[in-house]
Protein backbone atom coordinates (compact mmCIF):
# COMPACT_ATOMS: atom_id res chain seq x y z
CA UNK A 1 0.00 0.00 0.00
CA UNK A 2 1.14 3.61 -0.70
CA UNK A 3 1.65 6.52 2.09
CA UNK A 4 0.92 10.40 1.62
CA UNK A 5 3.76 11.88 3.51
CA UNK A 6 4.32 15.48 4.27
CA UNK A 7 6.21 17.61 5.62
CA UNK A 8 4.38 21.13 7.45
CA UNK A 9 5.79 23.59 9.50
CA UNK A 10 3.81 26.70 10.76
CA UNK A 11 1.57 28.47 13.54
CA UNK A 12 -2.08 29.00 12.31
CA UNK A 13 -5.05 30.07 14.20
CA UNK A 14 -8.42 28.88 13.23
CA UNK A 15 -11.69 30.18 12.92
CA UNK A 16 -14.65 29.21 15.32
CA UNK A 17 -15.51 25.57 15.96
CA UNK A 18 -18.19 24.17 13.58
CA UNK A 19 -20.42 21.18 15.34
CA UNK A 20 -23.34 19.17 13.78
CA UNK A 21 -26.46 19.44 15.91
CA UNK A 22 -28.14 17.07 16.55
CA UNK A 23 -31.44 19.22 17.37
CA UNK A 24 -31.31 21.13 14.42
CA UNK A 25 -29.93 19.06 12.40
CA UNK A 26 -27.75 22.59 11.48
CA UNK A 27 -23.92 22.86 11.94
CA UNK A 28 -23.32 25.60 14.38
CA UNK A 29 -20.31 27.73 15.13
CA UNK A 30 -19.39 27.29 18.90
CA UNK A 31 -17.47 29.87 20.61
CA UNK A 32 -16.79 30.87 24.19
CA UNK A 33 -17.50 28.65 27.18
CA UNK A 34 -19.47 26.25 25.04
CA UNK A 35 -16.15 25.49 22.59
CA UNK A 36 -13.58 25.63 25.41
CA UNK A 37 -15.81 22.85 26.94
CA UNK A 38 -16.35 21.18 23.52
CA UNK A 39 -12.46 20.89 23.21
CA UNK A 40 -11.68 19.93 26.38
CA UNK A 41 -13.88 16.23 25.44
CA UNK A 42 -11.89 15.87 22.66
CA UNK A 43 -9.07 12.84 23.17
CA UNK A 44 -5.89 14.23 21.57
CA UNK A 45 -5.75 11.13 19.09
CA UNK A 46 -9.09 12.22 17.69
CA UNK A 47 -7.39 15.59 16.27
CA UNK A 48 -6.04 15.97 13.07
CA UNK A 49 -5.32 17.99 10.49
CA UNK A 50 -7.71 18.16 7.49
CA UNK A 51 -5.64 18.09 4.27
CA UNK A 52 -7.37 18.06 0.77
CA UNK A 53 -5.99 16.95 -2.51
CA UNK A 54 -6.95 19.75 -5.02
CA UNK A 55 -6.94 18.81 -8.60
CA UNK A 56 -4.64 21.45 -10.39
CA UNK A 57 -5.92 22.07 -13.56
CA UNK A 58 -9.96 22.21 -11.95
CA UNK A 59 -8.73 23.08 -9.09
CA UNK A 60 -11.49 21.45 -7.60
CA UNK A 61 -11.42 19.51 -4.14
CA UNK A 62 -11.57 15.84 -4.15
CA UNK A 63 -9.62 13.23 -1.82
CA UNK A 64 -9.60 14.46 2.08
CA UNK A 65 -6.89 12.60 4.48
CA UNK A 66 -6.86 13.12 8.57
CA UNK A 67 -3.14 13.85 9.82
CA UNK A 68 -3.25 13.34 13.61
CA UNK A 69 -0.80 12.27 16.46
CA UNK A 70 -0.30 8.70 15.16
CA UNK A 71 0.35 10.30 11.77
CA UNK A 72 3.90 11.94 13.34
CA UNK A 73 7.24 10.45 12.69
CA UNK A 74 10.08 10.85 15.15
CA UNK A 75 10.64 14.80 16.34
CA UNK A 76 7.79 16.13 15.09
CA UNK A 77 4.69 18.50 16.76
CA UNK A 78 1.48 19.16 16.30
CA UNK A 79 0.15 21.24 18.69
CA UNK A 80 -3.35 22.49 19.46
CA UNK A 81 -5.02 24.58 21.86
CA UNK A 82 -8.18 27.52 22.13
CA UNK A 83 -7.00 30.47 21.67
CA UNK A 84 -7.47 33.04 24.21
CA UNK A 85 -11.14 34.33 23.70
CA UNK A 86 -12.08 30.49 22.81
CA UNK A 87 -13.28 31.66 19.84
CA UNK A 88 -10.84 29.26 17.14
CA UNK A 89 -7.67 27.32 18.02
CA UNK A 90 -4.18 28.18 17.56
CA UNK A 91 -2.04 25.19 15.93
CA UNK A 92 1.69 24.78 15.90
CA UNK A 93 2.98 21.89 13.38
CA UNK A 94 6.42 20.92 12.65
CA UNK A 95 7.57 18.15 10.95
CA UNK A 96 6.64 14.82 9.13
CA UNK A 97 3.69 13.35 8.96
CA UNK A 98 2.32 10.11 7.00
CA UNK A 99 -1.03 8.21 6.19
CA UNK A 100 -1.55 4.86 4.45
CA UNK A 101 -3.50 5.04 1.24
CA UNK A 102 -6.41 2.90 1.30
CA UNK A 103 -5.90 0.49 -2.49
CA UNK A 104 -6.75 2.54 -5.75
CA UNK A 105 -6.55 5.66 -3.91
CA UNK A 106 -3.01 6.84 -5.21
CA UNK A 107 -4.07 5.98 -8.52
CA UNK A 108 -7.54 8.05 -8.64
CA UNK A 109 -5.43 11.34 -7.73
CA UNK A 110 -4.75 13.32 -10.46
CA UNK A 111 -1.73 13.96 -12.15
CA UNK A 112 0.04 17.21 -10.18
CA UNK A 113 -2.18 16.96 -7.47
CA UNK A 114 -2.07 19.40 -5.36
CA UNK A 115 -2.58 18.92 -1.15
CA UNK A 116 -3.92 21.60 0.98
CA UNK A 117 -4.55 22.50 4.68
CA UNK A 118 -8.49 23.15 4.93
CA UNK A 119 -8.71 22.94 8.60
CA UNK A 120 -8.22 21.03 11.76
CA UNK A 121 -10.75 18.25 13.16
CA UNK A 122 -11.85 16.37 15.41
CA UNK A 123 -13.41 12.67 14.52
CA UNK A 124 -13.58 13.61 10.72
CA UNK A 125 -15.09 16.78 11.10
CA UNK A 126 -18.04 18.43 12.22
CA UNK A 127 -20.82 16.01 11.59
CA UNK A 128 -19.11 13.67 14.60
CA UNK A 129 -17.10 16.28 16.37
CA UNK A 130 -15.71 19.53 14.86
CA UNK A 131 -14.44 21.19 12.09
CA UNK A 132 -12.07 24.51 12.23
CA UNK A 133 -11.06 26.58 9.12
CA UNK A 134 -7.53 28.29 8.99
CA UNK A 135 -8.42 31.90 9.34
CA UNK A 136 -8.22 33.86 6.56
CA UNK A 137 -9.53 31.04 4.10
CA UNK A 138 -13.06 30.97 2.65
CA UNK A 139 -14.54 27.17 2.53
CA UNK A 140 -15.63 27.31 -1.08
CA UNK A 141 -12.50 29.34 -2.54
CA UNK A 142 -10.04 26.22 -2.65
CA UNK A 143 -7.49 28.68 -4.17
CA UNK A 144 -7.22 30.34 -0.62
CA UNK A 145 -6.69 27.43 1.48
CA UNK A 146 -2.66 26.87 2.69
CA UNK A 147 -1.09 24.64 0.32
CA UNK A 148 1.58 21.98 1.44
CA UNK A 149 4.72 22.29 -0.89
CA UNK A 150 5.97 18.88 0.23
CA UNK A 151 3.79 15.71 -0.36
CA UNK A 152 4.79 13.00 -1.84
CA UNK A 153 2.85 9.65 -2.72
CA UNK A 154 5.19 6.46 -1.80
Amino acid sequence: MANLNIFMSGKFETENLISHSKITFQNECLSGLVAAEYFAKCAADDIAMYVVATDPITGEANISFEFGIKSMKKSSIFETSMNADNTGLVVNINGNFSVKLRAGVAESLPPGVIFKLQGICCKGGSYRGFMAYLSGQNEDNVTSWFQINDAQIK
